[in-house]
């Protein structure tokens, strides 16, 4: 379960991805037969460089994952989502794409927050490549909202792949 996105969390989170990882190595258990993690997702988001981790904990697992929207995806957890082998929603459930991945400390250089700003510019293109790579959002849609905050319901996320299905019962071990 995901809520707040702190280091500690995304720590919590690889070491369990890790952990599953291993005994199913272990096991010598084939990739179609593993049983999917699942990672429960209700966040209004939090610390860019956690949901890094947690991100590419879950692009180079082996095991399946299935992140699952239990009710909000806002910002830093939105990319955490889209890096499911497999993406649910709950029906009521909303999401938000929020681009900006700037998280400044006041005691920041000159120097430093230039460096800053370029690493943010690259980690902002490659979130935007992972978006419009996972789902069917364009080029020119994504030009369009990325300034701002951009919302959608269950329903809307389900038409534009940001999800794989909407949830009607808790039957997605598929």
């Amino acid at each position: 379960m995901i809520d707040t996105i702190t280091p500690q969390i995304a720590d919590e989170v690889d070491s369990l991805i890790r952990f599953w990882n291993a005994i199913d190595d272990e096991d010598e258990v084939l990739f179609s037969e593993r049983e999917p993690i699942k990672i429960y997702i209700d966040s209004y988001g939090g610390n860019i460089n956690a949901a890094l981790t947690i991100m590419d904990s879950i692009k180079i697992s082996r095991t399946p994952i299935y992140t699952i929207n239990i009710g909000t995806v806002y910002k830093e957890s939105f990319f955490i989502y889209l890096v499911g082998h497999r993406r649910y929603t709950y029906q009521m459930a909303s999401f938000m794409f929020h681009k900006d991945t700037k998280q400044f400390d006041e005691s920041e250089t000159e120097s430093s927050f230039f460096n800053y700003t370029s690493l943010c510019q690259k980690q902002e293109e490659e979130l935007k490549r992972l978006l419009l790579d996972k789902t069917k959002i364009t080029e020119n849609q994504y030009e369009k909202h990325c300034k701002n905050d951009w919302w959608f319901s269950a329903d809307d996320a389900h038409k534009l792949s940001i999800c794989n299905e909407v949830l009607r019962n808790h039957a997605y071990n598929k």
